[in-house]
């Protein structure tokens, strides 16, 4: 009974995939403090403040892109840069790797990993020096594609 309801729990929180304080692809700042803010507190109140990176980090990256294009928006950049730490950038690029992996079909070759990772760099090239905290994001993301690439192309290689 116990294994089902934390495999239920498990299922629910993965399949979360909104971003607080979102309405019409905008994301408000105050609102969205404000929802960090909660969610901490709730947790701390319930002696589960050590899911409280995980879980933001999970729930952010399914915030929309900026006004620059690049994601995530400028809001969620400001709350990664305050609360971002390595248990949250963790989470966030678990979340977005998860995603990807289950929404896109193994590629025959490893040219479609490869893209991905070509992606991750152009974003880490662009955040690196604006916004560090992302850019760890997009570099961790590029290096692990990079690495599912070479992986790849080894099973091929191979012939599985």
């Amino acid at each position: 009974m116990f294994l089902k309801k934390k495999e239920l729990a498990y299922n629910i929180y993965n399949s979360l995939d909104f971003c607080p304080a979102e309405h019409d692809g905008v994301v408000d700042q105050g609102e969205l403090k404000k929802w960090v803010e909660t969610l901490k507190m709730l947790l701390q109140e319930n002696h589960l403040e050590h899911l409280f990176k995980e879980s933001l980090g999970h729930i952010l990256s399914n915030a929309p892109a900026g006004t620059d294009g690049y994601k995530p928006c400028e809001a969620v950049r400001n709350i990664i840069d305050e609360y971002g730490d390595k248990d949250l950038i963790n989470a966030y690029c678990m979340s977005i790797i998860n995603k990807r992996e289950l929404n896109v079909a193994r590629f025959i070759d490893d040219i479609g990993t490869y893209e991905f990772a070509k992606e991750y760099h152009d974003c880490n090239d662009h955040f690196k020096n604006i916004n560090p905290t992302i850019g760890k994001i997009y570099e961790k993301l590029y290096h692990y594609y990079v690495n599912e690439s070479i992986n790849d192309r080894k099973l091929l290689d191979n012939d599985f």
